[in-house]
């Protein structure tokens, strides 16, 4: 792990938290509504065990309790972040059904237990070392339990549309941790594009089944969002999913 990057984008989420307070939260695996198809995804609920990689404001973890699970533990590097998931739920931890980490994915995390399901919605692939999330990440799943979790779709940053269609601005197979100026403050964030193969390979090596992979069409989306020169737009995301979800069980 590189630490000058992981603390820029620690700087960062600390700044622009409260902006994305509630959003892309469970039931939701993504933009554009596609929980309705996928909100089986994250499987059994009552009376499990979870950790939630990246939490962002804690909307997920409610929902799980809420659902009835036993315990959530959940992990984010951002300082802001981990407030508010506290305040989101503050009852459920007075009570030891939540407990919160902050600290960065890649270190180490201090579980008291292995838990039934690891999930992450739009957290893991902030990641700037793959190998040692995924470890992680594996030490801390029972043998046979499920590891659920979202990204954008690698191909959706590549296209863009610019005179009146959509092209490639470059390649897919162009691969690596890029720094992008003025995301959220002027030092902006450390991203990483990897391929769907380096995702699923790594998986494999770090122990996991992948069992399903989900390219969800958009299903629901604001009068905004049909603009085809925003971002995130129902046309782009009709050309090329905009989420990409992947299913997995710890074998090893």
């Amino acid at each position: 792990m590189n630490n000058s990057q992981t603390n820029l984008n620690k700087r960062t989420w600390d700044t622009v938290a409260s902006k994305y307070f509630g959003r892309t939260a469970l039931p939701e695996w993504g933009v554009f509504a596609v929980e309705r198809e996928n909100s089986s995804l994250i499987g059994e609920i009552k009376g499990r065990t979870f950790l939630e990689i990246a939490c962002g404001s804690g909307h997920s973890i409610d929902y799980l309790i809420q659902k009835g699970a036993s315990k959530v533990y959940a992990v984010d590097l951002s300082h802001s972040q981990i407030e508010l998931a506290k305040k989101t739920n503050h009852e459920a931890i007075q009570t030891g059904k939540v407990v919160v980490f902050e600290q960065p994915m890649e270190t180490p995390i201090p579980l008291p237990e292995l838990v039934d399901t690891v999930y992450s919605i739009y957290g893991l692939g902030w990641t700037t070392d793959i190998d040692q999330v995924l470890e992680n990440i594996n030490s801390c799943l029972k043998m046979n339990g499920k590891f659920v979790w979202s990204w954008e779709h690698p191909i959706y940053p590549h296209v863009e549309y610019k005179n009146g269609q959509f092209s490639f601005i470059e390649s897919y197979h162009d691969e690596g941790l890029k720094r992008e100026e003025n995301w959220g403050t002027t030092e902006g964030r450390y991203i990483a594009t990897r391929k769907i193969s380096t995702w699923y390979n790594s998986l494999r090596q770090h122990g996991f089944d992948v069992t399903n992979i989900v390219e969800p069409a958009p299903y629901e989306a604001t009068v905004q969002e049909q603009d085809p020169e925003k971002y995130y737009s129902v046309p782009k995301a009709n050309l090329v999913p905009a989420t990409i979800i992947f299913e997995c069980v710890k074998i090893k």
